[in-house]
């Protein structure tokens, strides 16, 4: 698989759109993402029995189970919280139910020329919980799998509609949410062995489910959430799979039916996965220095690869640093990821002609980048920001891509084939990084890195002070360059860490914006990077801090704990507080590489900035 062409979204033709689509027999579910839902729910679920073949539309177009009414409930049970604890865990399963609810209504999806929302950058090791949830939902609202349901029943059991009414048979297109090969370009007659990928993402549906609702619904549902004691029609539920071949992430069912209609449902979460089901969110932080000639009272930033408006954390330091953020979703023809953050009302009214400003953004994907950066002035002139995305590079062997251990499906069917069941990770050709540009042209001057595990970075750490500390320990490296890089629209440059020429994508090496390094086993660490660039409008410093730990199931206690949490209990407290007001004053000489705990703003002193820090963020 060429690296750079597999990280393309696949897009359907305009003309002749095909909307494959998978829908449930009467007497038959395969709920599990990767396995037959027999092997954890009881037989005696009608729709839960393995072996019967999916529903056959073109002669029994109303065969299907769906759910009656217009409000559908569901809840977090408390063994599901206990299991994942964290309120950004559990923003990313509201996230996933959202986008549902969204999808029965909005005729803008249904608009767009685009077909599905797949995105595999690289591989990982944790398995992306929204995904995993977004695809479990859709069992619970009468989905089948559509590669399942066309390989492994002659060719003939996935449908897309032949314009006058009725359904003609014919293979899913690639991409589907509900796939569970989930493998882009494969031939109709072979069904790869693939899943979900781990660093894999696939939060919004495709035009394959938006016609499963539009033939089992046809009208808005409004999907809400319960809580306490109330009864629920969906219950998130975990369980327990242990053993070599426990990567089977979820399973999901109509537990209760009444002829066609569902009554109730269960979604159950694996609370004992060989891969962390969770998601990774990516910190970065930008220095910008205003050379516009003018005062600036904002930065605009608008970034590409997750719609979630709620960062999983911001920042804006030093003197002239700004007091608000605002975040507005941007939704076009062929994006529906696009976010631009707006950084506003700095202290002091503007950013002065030459002064520096700091902000930061962490995000809930690992892979999102910045598509533009302007700096707007008082006299509301815009200038481009010179900001650029920095985040990891990884080929795989294409002869040896990873993915599933094949096993019987159960799903029955004469043609019946291997169904996937456990994730095994793909050989890895070449590691490094990326840094990516947006829409303007930057000239990209310099490029460090340094491994920091131990050092327990965060947004407000991730400065150039502790660039320069790093450098001066000796742990921080230059990338050799030439000369001074000049990167258009979208252009990269890549880093290589690990592998060699031989193993490059065609189109970098005809690029040549690469330079490859023998650092075996660095991408395995922590590490902080520093992209310094310039353009039209200033000049910024990226840093960007890769291979951070997962919001994960299997995470230690607190991993990600709010600023403030001086003891890492979770929750900024008194004891907190208590500690803050004992480290009053500077830190020692060895700031910022010896870690000032109390020290929130990363100025190496302890004073009013962090307890206003902390207080802000007091439970």
């Amino acid at each position: 698989m060429n690296s750079l062409r597999a990280r393309r979204l696949r897009r359907a033709p305009r003309p002749n759109l095909a909307l494959a689509l998978g829908l449930i027999l009467l007497a038959a579910i395969s709920p599990a993402l990767r396995t037959p839902a027999a092997s954890f729910f009881p037989s005696s679920a009608p729709s839960c029995q393995s072996g019967v073949a999916p529903t056959d539309l073109i002669n029994q177009p109303n065969d299907i189970y769906s759910w009656g009414g217009n409000v559908i409930t569901w809840k977090m049970t408390q063994e599901f919280l206990d299991a994942f604890p964290l309120a950004k865990q559990q923003e990313q399963v509201r996230l996933a139910f959202r986008e549902w609810d969204t999808a029965t209504i909005s005729q803008f999806r249904r608009d767009s020329p685009r077909y599905a929302w797949r995105r595999f950058n690289g591989q990982k090791g944790v398995g992306d919980l929204r995904t995993i949830m977004s695809h479990e939902i859709g069992h619970t609202l009468g989905s089948q799998h559509p590669d399942a349901s066309w390989f492994n029943n002659n060719f003939m059991r996935n449908f897309l509609p032949d314009g006058i009414g009725g359904w003609i048979a014919s293979a899913p297109l690639g991409g589907e949410l509900m796939n569970e090969g989930n493998a882009e370009g494969f031939l109709p007659a072979l069904k790869p062995p693939k899943g979900i990928n781990g660093g894999e993402y696939n939060r919004i549906v495709s035009k394959d489910e938006l016609a499963l609702l539009d033939h089992a619904y046809n009208r808005h549902l409004t999907v809400q959430e319960v809580f306490g004691n109330a009864e629920a029609d969906i219950r998130l539920i975990t369980h327990n799979e242990d053993g070599p071949a426990n990567a089977n992430y979820g399973q999901a069912c109509p537990s209760q039916t009444q002829g066609s209609q569902i009554l109730e449902a269960e979604i159950t979460i694996n609370a004992t996965p060989s891969t962390t089901i969770g998601f990774i969110a990516r910190p970065a932080t930008w220095e910008y220095t205003n050379e516009t000639g003018s005062d600036v009272d904002a930065l605009l930033i608008r970034t590409r690869g997750t719609d979630n408006t709620n960062p999983t954390s911001s920042s804006s330091t030093g003197p002239h640093h700004f007091a608000g953020l605002s975040a507005s979703l941007h939704a076009s023809q062929f994006e529906f990821e696009d976010i631009t953050f707006g950084f506003t009302n700095p202290v002091g009214g503007s950013i002065p002609d030459g002064a520096t400003v700091k902000v930061g953004l962490r995000l809930d994907v690992w892979d999102w980048t910045v598509v533009s950066a302007v700096a707007r002035t008082t006299d509301l002139d815009f200038f481009p920001a010179c900001l650029v995305a920095v985040f990891d590079w990884i080929t795989l062997d294409p002869g040896n891509p990873g993915g599933l251990v094949a096993r019987d499906d159960g799903m029955g069917g004469e043609n019946a084939i291997i169904e996937d069941d456990f994730a095994e990770p793909g050989v890895v050709l070449t590691r490094g990084f990326r840094i990516r540009n947006g829409d303007a042209t930057v000239t990209l001057n310099e490029i460090d890195f340094a491994a920091v595990g131990g050092l327990n970075l965060r947004l407000e750490t991730m400065t150039s002070r502790m660039a320069n500390a790093l450098r001066a320990s000796g742990r921080l490296e230059t990338v050799p360059l030439p000369a001074p890089i000049t990167l258009e629209r979208d252009e990269e440059f890549v880093v290589i860490l690990e592998g060699s020429r031989d193993d490059l994508p065609r189109e970098l090496l005809e690029s040549g914006n690469f330079v490859i390094l023998d650092r075996p086993g660095l991408m395995d660490e922590e590490l902080f990077i520093v992209a310094r660039s310039s353009c039209d409008g200033g000049k910024s410093s990226t840093l960007s801090l890769l291979n951070t730990g997962p919001f994960g199931r299997r995470t230690p206690p607190c991993p990600h704990c709010p600023p403030g949490d001086l003891d890492r209990d979770g929750l900024v407290g008194i004891t907190d507080l208590l500690a803050l007001l004992a480290a009053w004053g500077a830190c020692e000489t060895l700031c910022p590489l010896a870690d000032c705990t109390a020290d929130l703003d990363a100025d190496c002193t302890v004073g009013t900035a962090d307890l206003l820090i902390l207080l802000r963020n007091f439970s």
